[in-house]
């Protein structure tokens, strides 16, 4: 079966709506699933019995979903055959003179087939972090995603779970809860697990894992990592108590039973309740240790402990963004912080436009790069500048006090605006809503600044205007003599503020939003041609040098399906001229040295490019293993982008057009034998939030 997760979304809506079918009534709920699962992984086959406990209240059938590929064995209640019906995924139970008893046992028999084509090594295209795997079972590993249809389930419902699962000799398998035992006998290996705690879905991982485990204060903490990971086990272990004891101290305790790293056959960073389940190229990478894992972990607060309701948008991985990623670049230090805001603005400039923009009560989950930008990056802001508003005390006591009332919980932006209004002690409703329900971000300038020197005293006069619709803002404005720099904050809540300030110094330059403390639409001169420019591109036009061999443009031509820009329109150097690549709008990309267009990139400082190699800050890289990336404005023109991807053989060009996307802030980067040596962004010097007196 292929693309389970959309063949259940059809069944689901097939069942329930179409004309002519009875849509299904179900009072009653689920408390308790009592699973107990066989893998077949060469089958790719699993067969399982569930024994629900269920509460009918009153209803006279039962109604769960199951994926349409199952094959309803039997079904009973209370050790009875019951009559059923399952059609288009929807399984129907008639509960019969059970309808009025205050609990039943259901019990389901059922097989099924989970094969979902899952990516192996590292995948191109990343836009749908899912790679369309919502459940598969294989000789390699066996992942079965909560929302896949391979146990039953009503929408919307919360319970408990108590699993058992058979597996092969050497394949042990993870979910949610505590560990209860783990053993193999007879061939076969068995692991159960169960939770004290309802849930909205369960999530199965399954390998040939090896355990290793750490106690975190209370807490127990596990790795499941293959054999040939087992060596970074401790590492994981360590950063993870670490985490565990920075998010207490913040938030309250840990919710859960236990905290798990889970090491999966295919690229995942998911977050479960009590653990997450990172690919095995993503555990191998060094940074992931000190970023995704504890972005994981805070999750474990927010987003599986106090939870989300979808309706009026997902505040979950804006809020852990802020308090995990962005939060150890604050605690590395001021300056760290400061490029991580610009970061989020400049990714937000690069790959939104009005054609994809939408408002955060709409962000449900990053399925592009703009949605990411959106939902994680614009989010994050929302948190940090309403940090800023109420100050550090009321915004960390709020979120503890969301966390210590709320978890388990589902809520939405309004909770946040009225506990933090709370303990801001001022109304946060407007601000929030001017920043979740509407699209977009405001547009800053300054308009007419000049300083007027009487005597000692010199005026610093302007006004800071912003494009409708207005914002509600309190934005600051820095003045910088040679002795110091003045910080003045400026309430803008219209189309235009006026402000004056007196300094007996002779002011150097005025700038707005220095530390760049507010969500805006950054303008064209302020944000550097980055890898995002390419990839986010309107239009995005490819020429090809004409020396450049045609099986090094072929792997050149990678990182077009790394970008996910299939839309690219490709031509060689030979059918383009200069003054047609010119007239050009949206962003070219020039796959080698095409000798017509090389001007601007040889002609960059920092930078000396031949037909044998490369200098980049001095350092000269040659040779077949080399590659440069480069994006710059030609003819310091910030309405343009080009883009240089320079590979100087086919093997290195098939290396770094994979990992070329990865690097979406900088402006540059230089390989060798694959590994990135150097990257950077270009410094930005122009500014309309800039005003230079000399």
């Amino acid at each position: 079966m292929k693309n389970t997760a959309l063949k259940m979304a059809i069944a689901l809506c097939v069942f329930v709506f179409c004309a002519g079918l009875p849509i299904p009534v179900t009072a009653g709920v689920i408390e308790r699933h009592a699973l107990d699962l066989t893998l077949q992984p060469q089958q790719s086959r699993l067969t399982a019995v569930d024994k629900i406990t269920y509460r009918p209240q009153g209803g006279k059938r039962a109604v769960f979903f199951l994926a349409t590929q199952v094959d309803i064995e039997s079904v009973q209640i209370d050790g009875r055959q019951a009559p059923y019906s399952f059609q288009r995924g929807g399984l129907t139970i008639d509960l019969g003179d059970q309808q009025d008893a205050e609990s039943v046992e259901i019990a389901i028999g059922y097989t099924g087939l989970f094969d979902d084509p899952a990516p192996h090594g590292a995948p191109l295209n990343t836009e749908d972090p899912t790679y369309g795997v919502a459940a598969t079972i294989t000789p390699e590993g066996t992942f079965l995603g909560g929302g896949a249809g391979w146990y039953p389930y009503q929408p919307e419902s919360r319970s408990r779970f108590h699993v058992r699962v058979t597996a092969p000799e050497g394949t042990f398998a993870v979910t949610s809860g505590r560990l209860v035992e783990q053993q193999t006998t007879d061939g076969r290996s068995t692991t159960t697990w169960e939770t004290s705690y309802a849930i909205p879905s369960l999530s199965i991982s399954a390998g040939e894992y090896t355990l290793d485990e750490k106690m975190a204060g209370k807490v127990p903490v596990y790795t499941f990592f293959y054999p040939q990971s087992r060596h970074l086990a401790q590492t994981y272990l360590d950063a993870a108590a670490e985490y565990l004891e920075l998010y207490q101290d913040l938030f309250g305790p840990y919710p859960f039973d236990k905290f798990a790293v889970v090491e999966n056959f295919f690229p995942t960073g998911y977050g479960f309740p009590s653990w997450t389940l990172l690919g095995s190229s993503v555990v191998h990478l060094p940074f992931i240790v000190e970023t995704s894992l504890g972005h994981e972990i805070a999750h474990s607060w927010w987003g599986t402990g106090v939870r989300v309701d979808f309706r009026h948008g997902n505040w979950s991985e804006g809020l852990t963004t802020y308090v995990a990623d962005y939060l150890y670049q604050e605690r590395s230090s001021q300056e760290d912080a400061k490029n991580y805001r610009l970061k989020v603005l400049r990714d937000y400039a690069a790959l939104v436009s009005k054609d994809n923009d939408f408002p955060l009560k709409r962000f449900t989950r990053r399925d592009s790069r703009a949605a990411q930008a959106i939902g994680y990056g614009k989010s994050a802001m929302v948190f940090h500048m309403a940090r800023q508003k109420v100050g550090d005390e009321a915004f960390w006591k709020a979120l503890r006090t969301i966390a210590e009332e709320s978890m388990f919980k589902k809520i939405d932006w309004s909770d946040f605006a009225r506990t933090l209004g709370r303990f801001g002690e001022q109304d946060m409703t407007g601000f929030f809503d001017q920043w979740v329900k509407r699209e977009g971000a405001p547009f800053l300038r300054l308009d007419a600044v000049e300083a007027v020197t009487s005597g000692s005293v010199t005026r610093i006069k302007g006004a800071l205007v912003q494009d409708d619709p207005v914002y509600d803002l309190e934005v600051d404005v820095r003045f910088e003599t040679d002795a110091a720099a003045v910080d003045n904050r400026v309430r803008l809540n219209g189309r235009e503020q006026t402000f004056v300030f007196e300094t007996d110094r002779i002011p150097k330059r005025l700038v707005v939003d220095p530390e760049a403390h507010i969500f805006r639409r950054l303008a064209a001169e302020e944000v550097p041609p980055i890898v995002n420019s390419v990839r986010g591109a309107g239009e995005l036009t490819v020429v090809v040098a004409d020396d450049l061999p045609e099986q090094t443009a072929q792997a050149a031509s990678l990182l077009l399906q790394a970008m996910n820009r299939p839309d690219a329109t490709v031509v060689s150097e030979s059918d383009i001229s200069r003054r047609e690549v010119e007239k050009l709008g949206g962003v070219v990309l020039f796959f080698g040295l095409p000798k017509k267009f090389t001007e601007p990139l040889r002609d960059h400082p920092g930078i000396e490019i031949d037909e044998k190699g490369f200098t980049l800050h001095g350092r000269h890289y040659s040779g077949p293993d080399v590659a440069l990336f480069a994006a710059l404005s030609p003819n310091q023109d910030p309405q343009r982008t080009w883009a240089y991807f320079v590979p100087f053989s086919e093997a290195e060009a098939r290396v770094a057009a994979r990992k070329i996307p990865h690097y979406g802030k900088y402006s540059f980067l230089a390989f060798e034998q694959g590994e990135n040596q150097d990257k950077g962004t270009w410094e930005i010097r122009r500014s309309p939030l800039i005003h230079n007196f000399r």
